[in-house]
């Protein structure tokens, strides 16, 4: 996705909570043409963010356990 898009379709994206998304706005790369306007996030930026944040689920036993029960 190229450009621009504001929160609500982000977190949308991101399948996360737009109060979420606000709270970690330090760590991303947004901009806002309005010290009170719409904040704009690129999704590179966010996707990028995403995969930082990202834990390998194999280091998860309780992760791991419930996968098995759910495959069963």
């Amino acid at each position: 996705m190229d450009g621009y898009i504001d929160l609500k379709k982000c977190a949308e994206k991101a399948s996360i909570s737009v109060t979420t998304l606000r709270a970690h706005l330090n760590e991303i790369k947004h901009t806002r043409l309005h010290p009170r306007g719409k904040i704009l996030l690129k999704w590179a930026d966010v996707d990028q963010w995403l995969e930082s944040r990202a834990q390998a689920v194999k280091n998860d036993e309780d992760v791991m356990l419930f996968l098995k029960e759910m495959a069963s």
